[in-house]
């Protein structure tokens, strides 16, 4: 005998407190994979983004992360646009892909606009950082650019990726200082920061998750950092540095395929913004350096716009552009 409509109702109330975490709305719950797509690779600090919140979703037979490394995050950005909206696939993203990226590539594919935001999850700072390479008594962010001026042929930074925010927070700081500090770009922060530690790099801009492991074995010598307020407690922001216009806060978002139904997102925004509550998840964001931030999908449609026209003059002052 078949249960009646409202047994059927009670069953599935029961079966979700059952699941518990933060499962999916109940007419959302059905077997199958959910795949976080990253742009970056196994083990960077947007994986473990994805990697703590995957432990945090519910509702799937399998949460996965998978790794699309290489166009600064456009590859994934391409899986994701590309897949079917069925709720089974979703993208991890920093915010350079859908703020930076749009004014920093003449042919940009696919466009971020055709993806459609979920939730933000964390916010974070940059970090402005020097190594072995410049003398241990520089150690405030005017006597970096001091030394700069004195040794022009090793005033140079690197950045995590060639059109970044990091890229072009620390040009901006530079255009500030009236300094000429060259960018070297590269492939990931991981390689640039082991180019700073080795005494081959100068100086990075780098997240301030990527660089607190460094940080807490004294490796690197953090100058300034980008945020409103003190992401390292004893480092000051760039304003109490002497640059009070340059607060600048990156952000991590998911966002779905294109058609994605409004019953998924809105099911998909709220299993986030449970996530981000569970002590596991918020412990494990703080721990590698991360602000949980959680904000709805229309609040994130409206910060990538607002944030893209605040890069738009940065990015067109530079000059710089990628020819893609």
């Amino acid at each position: 005998m078949k249960p009646s409509p409202s047994r059927r109702l009670l069953l599935q109330s029961i079966g979700s407190a059952l699941l518990g975490g933060t499962a999916l709305h109940a007419g959302a719950q059905r077997p199958g994979v959910l795949k976080l797509i990253v742009g970056t690779a196994a083990g960077g600090a947007l994986d473990q983004v994805a990697r703590l919140l995957s432990r945090s979703i519910n509702g799937f037979d399998a949460v996965v992360v998978e790794n699309r490394v290489g166009a600064s995050g456009r590859i994934a950005m391409d899986v994701v646009a590309r897949a079917r909206p069925d709720g089974r696939t979703l993208l991890v993203s920093p915010d350079f892909c859908f703020t930076v990226s749009p004014h920093v590539y003449r042919k940009l594919t696919p466009n971020p606009d055709e993806l459609l935001p979920v939730a933000r999850c964390v916010t974070s700072e940059y970090a402005l950082c020097v190594g072995p390479a410049v003398p241990a008594q520089v150690d405030t962010v005017a006597e970096f650019f001091g030394w700069c001026r004195r040794n022009p042929a090793l005033a140079v930074f690197g950045s995590p990726s060639p059109g970044s925010t990091a890229h072009f927070v620390g040009l901006e700081l530079a255009r500030m200082a009236n300094v000429n500090l060259v960018h070297v770009p590269y492939r990931g922060g991981a390689p640039a920061l082991q180019d700073l530690l080795a005494g081959q790099l100068s100086a990075t801009v780098s997240p301030v998750p990527e660089i607190l492991p460094h940080l807490k074995a004294s490796k690197v010598r953090v100058l300034a950092t980008s945020g409103t307020k003190r992401s390292i407690p004893a480092v000051p922001t760039f304003a109490e540095a002497g640059f009070p216009e340059h607060a600048i806060q990156s952000w991590i978002g998911i966002f779905a395929p294109p058609a994605t139904p409004v019953s998924t997102l809105t099911s998909f925004e709220a299993a986030i913004g449970e996530a981000l509550k569970s002590a596991p998840v918020a412990e494990g964001l703080t721990d590698i350096g991360f602000n949980v931030s959680f904000a709805p999908r229309q609040r994130l449609a409206a910060l990538v716009q607002e944030d893209r026209k605040r890069w738009g003059p940065i990015v067109k002052a530079s000059g710089f552009t990628i020819e893609e």
